[in-house]
Order: C-alpha cells, then structure tokens, then sequence
C-alpha cells in the first residue's frame, strides 16, 4: 500500500511539476500576447491618430479647394469685366482710328485744295504782272510801240 502511495505521490509530483510547467508556459504565453496587445494597441492607436490627421488634413485640403473656386470664380469674374472693359476700348479706339482718319483725309484735301488755290493765285499774279509788264514801260525802249523804229535797235 505504501508503494501506491509513493508511486500516487511521484504521479502527484510529476504532476504538479508538469502543472508548474504549464502555467510557466501560459504565463510566457500571456506575457507574449500582452505585448502582442500592447502592440496593437499602439498600431491602432497610430492608425487612430493618422486617421485623425487624415480627416483634419482632408478638411484643411476641402476648405482650401473652397477657397480656391471661390477665388477662380472672382478671377472669372474680374477677367469677364475686363473682357468687357477692352472690347468697350476696342471699340472706342477703332471709332477713333476711324475718325481719326477721315480727320486726316479732310485734312489732306483741304492742304491739296489750299495749294491748288495757291497755284491759282501765283498763276494769276504771274499773269496779272505780265499784263502789266506790257502796261508799265520798264525802260525807254518799251515806251515805244512795238511797229515802231526805235524798238527794233
């Protein structure tokens, strides 16, 4: 009887050792998936905190993007404006060539009509002073008509 208690007891032991050994080895375990959760933890709170600067980033970027249309449109706006502007320009530039222009041509018409009237004018002063010339003796000689003697030496 006592050597079934001895070999109850070596069993008990060996056991007990094996026991020992497990919760050696769960307690290796648990430590090992600690970390492993502490380690995802930390993953997630990373993902968390990117995923948070990825929203403020989106909504920093959704706000810019706004604030970009809204300027595009007012540059659109203004561009439109001075489209407006210089084809307003165009056309009071275009009608001031064109007056401009006719100005010049009314100009040289008038400059060729004076020196026409000039022309005329020295033309008829060239012959008015030729009529005279026949007119007015000049010298003695001239005094006398032209059938005469004395205008022949």
């Amino acid at each position: 009887n006592n050597i079934d208690l001895n070999n109850k007891i070596i069993n008990y032991e060996n056991e007990i050792t094996k026991l020992k050994e497990l919760l050696e080895q769960s307690q290796t375990n648990i430590s090992h998936y600690k970390s492993i959760a502490l380690e995802r933890e930390t993953s997630l709170q990373t993902l968390t905190d990117a995923f948070s600067s990825y929203k403020s980033n989106s909504q920093s970027l959704s706000s810019l993007l706004d604030a970009s249309r809204a300027s595009l449109l007012s540059l659109q706006t203004q561009f439109s404006a001075l489209q407006a502007q210089n084809a307003t320009l165009l056309s009071s530039l275009a009608s001031e060539t064109s007056l401009r222009e006719k100005e010049a041509l009314e100009f040289n018409l008038e400059r060729e009509n004076l020196m026409k009237l000039e022309e005329e004018r020295e033309y008829k002063i060239n012959e008015y002073e030729r009529e005279i010339g026949y007119l007015v003796p000049t010298s003695p000689q001239s005094l006398s008509p032209p059938w005469s003697p004395a205008s022949h030496c």
